[in-house]
């Protein structure tokens, strides 16, 4: 016989187990009991079971942060993870690391998820279409239903925090079959309502209470919003699609109000600690209006009429006796220019007859030099035929009458016969 410890046996059991690969990744099924999630580690701890068995279960925060919907007592889930057994009491329990709705939860799951997909293909989640809340808004609008404690719990935290901000309510079916359509119209009206704000909004529910949230028609009615809009749907641990299209997103409606209202105590403070450099301000501001005022005051006594034709009129005579000064030394420069030049005239009209002489010597000179008939006063001659010279025997045939050119006359000939050289 192996007689073992307990200890020995826990072992021996968490060892198999540990090493039993269909144990490993795998996938069980059953009805989701005393879910809860601690904080602040954020790990979810619950039991799963059938009408016979029922097994621990933990999901860590990183795995349950993708679980795309909101796990609840009673909903039939598929999980998958790995079995363990702690040696201390050899207790049993699943590590879980995937969730999914069964049933009626997992066909309305896979709708919704189908919705988002198809949306956040359209950019209509994208980030660039938030818009900021209105810091100091004059009036909000809230969509929720006609009854019930979301109104109360909105209206009580604004009249609260901000009491000079107005509140209109747009009532509308929360659930139901009638639900989506209704929150379009109500919804249609709070953005034409002129309000700063809109806030969507309900208390908590099951998945099938908040579908018409999760539907397209009202997603988009939020996304399609002009005034920026705060989603409030179900309790914090809920997440619709009208949150992803909102502006910003709630955990609660008394949070909504919280997140489109300023706190007026904290305002007050502010102005409070404030008031002294606000008192310094406004007393630099008067002072400065002082100086200006003073300045302008100066500036209309040098603007009035009488003082610009004071001005105008020493500006006169100022501009006359400089005038009658500028006359006097022009005159006297202009006599004592004249007078030079009278002098000097006759002297500098001979010296201009003068060079002219010599250069009209000079250039009868070069036209002498230049010209054909001193050529013929050596005893050359001219023979021109037809009053153009002739330059060579070839331009001459016989009987041609030419024209003799001499240095003291001419005499007509003809052309006998010709002798090339």
């Amino acid at each position: 016989m192996n007689i073992m410890t307990v200890s020995q046996l826990n072992k021996r059991l968490a060892d198999t187990i540990d090493k039993e690969l269909t144990f490993k990744g795998a996938a069980v099924k059953g009805e989701l009991s005393n879910y809860k999630v601690h904080s602040p580690s954020g790990h979810a701890y619950f039991s799963l079971k059938d009408p016979k068995c029922a097994i621990k279960c933990v999901m860590f925060a990183g795995n349950l942060k993708r679980v795309r919907f909101t796990p609840k007592d009673g909903m039939s889930v598929l999980i998958t993870g790995n079995i363990k057994v702690y040696e201390r009491d050899s207790c049993c329990e699943i590590v879980a690391s995937s969730m999914m709705p069964l049933g009626e939860d997992g066909a309305v799951y896979a709708q919704t998820e189908e919705i988002k997909e198809r949306l956040l293909e359209k950019g209509i989640f994208a980030a660039e279409r938030k818009r900021p809340i209105p810091k100091i808004p004059e009036k909000i609008a809230v969509v929720t239903s006609d009854t019930g404690a979301v109104r109360h719990d909105i209206m009580t935290t604004v009249e609260r925090r901000f009491p000079l901000c107005s509140i209109e309510f747009y009532a509308s079916s929360v659930q139901g079959d009638t639900a989506a359509s209704s929150l379009c119209r109500a919804i249609a009206l709070a953005d034409k309502s002129g309000a700063d704000t809109i806030i969507v909004a309900r208390g908590g529910g099951s998945a099938e209470d908040l579908a018409p949230f999760n539907t397209e028609e009202v997603t988009l009615a939020v996304a399609d919003c002009l005034t920026p809009v705060i989603s409030a749907v179900g309790h914090e641990v809920d997440t619709t699609l009208t949150d992803y299209a909102a502006d910003v997103r709630a955990a609660t409606p008394t949070a909504a109000a919280e997140l489109a209202t300023p706190d007026m105590s904290v305002i007050l403070a502010k102005l409070d600690d404030e008031r002294p450099r606000l008192k310094r301000l406004m007393e630099r501001v008067v002072e400065r209006k002082l100086t200006a005022l003073e300045r302008l005051d100066s500036s209309l006594k040098l603007a009035s009429p009488v003082h610009r034709l004071d001005n105008a009129e020493r500006s006169i005579e100022n501009n006359a006796e400089k005038l009658k000064m500028l006359m006097e030394n022009r005159l006297k420069f202009l006599e004592l220019r004249l007078s030079n030049t009278a002098d000097k005239l006759p002297g500098l009209i001979t010296d201009k007859l003068s060079d002219r002489e010599k250069q009209l010597s000079m250039v009868y000179t070069q036209l002498n030099m230049l010209s054909p008939f001193n050529v013929l006063d050596r005893g050359y001659t001219l023979v021109m035929r037809e009053g153009a010279a002739v330059t060579s025997v070839d331009e001459l045939t016989a009987d041609d009458k030419v024209t003799v050119r001499f240095s003291d006359g001419s005499a007509e000939a003809m052309i006998v016969s010709k002798k090339k050289l």
